[in-house]
């Protein structure tokens, strides 16, 4: 509140000034005074219109009420009146994929290729363009546009750790294995692709001991990532350790007894260590937090099987 007053007073002695409209627009906005957040973006836009952080305030507080097509139709008529304006179409292109609209933010990105200077902002688009064809759930141009991304900024760590992502995802197994190891010797301490790299060996039937110094040093560094503990049990389990894997997937469990997939993996220890009744519990139990298409399959051969 202290801030408010003080801004408002600082309006009453220069209501001209963008910089303390835009700043009001940002309180009433966290406030969720959506109304009030509003008028003062857009007057904020209307000070200073070069400056688009008015117009993205605006964009914000609309997408913040789920009103994303109207934050896109404001986005559409602002970069219509000015079409070479390269950060109204980024912020048009990012909205639209916000919005689901996965095919017009590609549009809107491709468009601003030809648009910017060669090397870094064509790397960014080229990340954006990733981004979006994996959420859309075509694989093969999001490897493509990461790819150029990666030609461009062969030293990002967000486009190499991306990139391994969408391979790894696209099956194309010992691609992704290079790319997370390119991405640890330039970011070794990135937990999250330690823990990758690990799952990726323990499921092709790489060496489990690099496997397990891989999530072992992913657990150091994010302790309550508990993704991360789910591998560390899984790698256990592979190199034929069940009751190390208990311990790690009783822990999930407690800790998250609604995951699917922690009930699986806690019954597929149980199942290793031959204690058939438990391990059957825990497969029932999986059944019921809605497991994915494949997971359920296996829980219900594994019943079969047991039963």
């Amino acid at each position: 509140m202290l801030f408010r007053s003080m801004l408002e007073g600082m309006l009453k002695t220069n209501p001209g000034s963008p910089d303390v409209v835009f700043q009001l627009g940002i309180v009433n906005l966290a406030e969720h005074k959506y109304s009030a957040a509003e008028d003062s973006f857009r007057r904020a836009y209307q000070l200073n219109p070069a400056n688009p952080r008015g117009l993205l305030g605006l964009v914000a507080t609309n997408t913040a009420q789920g009103r994303n097509e109207e934050a896109l139709k404001i986005l559409q008529a602002e970069s219509d009146k000015a079409p070479s304006r390269v950060d109204l179409l980024q912020a048009l292109g990012s909205t639209a994929v916000i919005a689901g609209k996965f095919d017009q933010g590609i549009q809107v990105f491709t468009r601003m290729l030809d648009m910017v200077g060669k090397g870094a902002p064509q790397g960014d688009i080229y990340l954006k363009l990733g981004e979006t064809y994996r959420r859309k759930g075509d694989l093969n141009m999001a490897v493509q546009s990461m790819q150029k991304a990666r030609a461009i900024l062969p030293d990002s760590v967000m486009v190499l750790s991306e990139l391994a992502l969408m391979l790894d995802a696209a099956q194309r197994k010992p691609e992704a294995k290079q790319v997370y190891e390119a991405t640890l010797k330039l970011d070794p301490n990135n937990a999250v692709v330690l823990n990758n790299l690990a799952f990726l060996l323990a499921e092709t039937g790489g060496n489990l001991d690099d496997a397990l110094t891989q999530a072992q040093r992913a657990k150091q560094l994010l302790p309550n990532l508990l993704e991360i503990s789910d591998t560390l049990g899984w790698i256990y389990l592979k190199k034929g350790l069940p009751d190390n894997a208990i311990e790690v997937f009783k822990d999930l469990v407690s800790k998250e007894s609604s995951i699917s997939t922690y009930h699986f993996h806690l019954g597929m220890a149980y199942k290793q260590k031959g204690d058939k009744t438990k391990a059957l519990d825990q497969f029932r139990e999986a059944l019921k937090y809605n497991p994915a298409k494949d997971e359920k399959d296996n829980i219900q051969r594994l019943i079969a099987s047991l039963g």
